[in-house]
């Protein structure tokens, strides 16, 4: 596969300026939306095993509501620096704040789905400057006392547990795209599976770049299993604000596993709960995840603006 017919793919035009990043030693991709010169802005993370794409139906919500909002690549994915050593969870949040500076931003809140969440609790405990509020999305605290608790009885979890514990081997590269369907099929609600699997294609060809399989993988491994090192910044409680989205059709997650979310922070917690989704609200159900999180998002947003008056 060409580089350029790549790019094409997993960069797609639409009312956003794709840019690369330079930041914590590595170069990201980002989709760029909004006011460039606003001061606060929405920073969108995705899922395993998507890219900054999964966020095409909400990005034009948060625009719309003037505020700037940037999707981006994670370590490992899409078209954002691949590397296949080890990647530490305290990395992945280090990136995007890297990302954050680097754009001139001073003041953000990240929403996250799944390893996004992950990522986004990760900030919250590491507080870097300007992070005002975090949304975690269908991703519970990597240290909840029920976190993957349960996983290997669970015909759902079954493969995921699998997943994490094995590193990819050469003969795995073949079956990428086993990735997706698997994912897709097994975590998104029983009736968005099908759509969602014909529009996976840009997913596909993310993880046919030159060790894709191997870098998303260590970053998953990251955000699910994290270090020693990264679990003890985990501890730390979360003092911004921490809106918690569960999908009542999550495949992968039920409401048990996110019962000690509220333990890991000691600032205003939410946790609000939408249908007819399952682990990809963003694209099973686009309008009801904006609902739930815009007018949070709008919160960081005036307190930004208050606090510059």
């Amino acid at each position: 596969m060409k580089p350029e017919v790549s790019r094409a793919v997993l960069e797609a035009p639409g009312p956003w300026v794709h840019r690369r990043i330079s930041a914590s030693g590595a170069s990201f991709h980002v989709a760029d939306a909004g006011p460039e010169d606003a001061s606060f802005a929405v920073i969108l993370l995705h899922s395993f095993p998507m890219t900054w794409w999964t966020w095409r139906e909400v990005i034009p919500a948060f625009t719309q509501a003037g505020i700037r909002t940037i999707a981006m690549d994670l370590r490992g994915f899409g078209t954002s620096d691949l590397a296949p050593g080890e990647v530490e969870l305290t990395q992945l949040a280090t990136d995007v704040a890297g990302v954050a500076s680097a754009l001139g931003i001073s003041s953000y809140t990240v929403v996250g789905n799944g390893m996004g969440g992950v990522v986004a609790w990760m900030l919250g405990a590491l507080k870097p400057a300007g992070l005002q509020a975090i949304v975690p999305v269908c991703a519970p605290h990597p240290l909840g006392l029920h976190f993957l608790r349960g996983l290997s009885s669970r015909g759902r979890g079954r493969w995921f547990q699998a997943l994490l514990s094995r590193r990819p081997r050469v003969t795995f590269f073949s079956s990428r795209s086993a990735w997706i369907d698997r994912s897709i099929s097994q975590w998104a609600a029983p009736f968005n599976r099908e759509e969602m699997l014909e529009n996976a294609e840009v997913y596909r060809e993310a993880l046919s770049r030159h060790i894709a399989v191997r870098s998303a993988w260590e970053s998953l491994r990251a955000t699910f299993r994290p270090s020693f090192s990264s679990k003890n910044v985990l501890t730390r409680s979360v003092t911004v604000p921490v809106l918690s989205i569960q999908a009542r059709d999550d495949g992968l997650w039920s409401h048990v596993d996110f019962a000690d979310d509220v333990q890991a922070t000691s600032g205003e917690f939410t946790m609000r709960a939408i249908s007819e989704c399952g682990h990809f609200p963003q694209e099973e159900n686009p309008q009801a995840l904006i609902q739930a999180i815009l007018p949070f998002v709008k919160e960081s947003a005036d307190f930004t603006a208050e606090s510059q008056l």
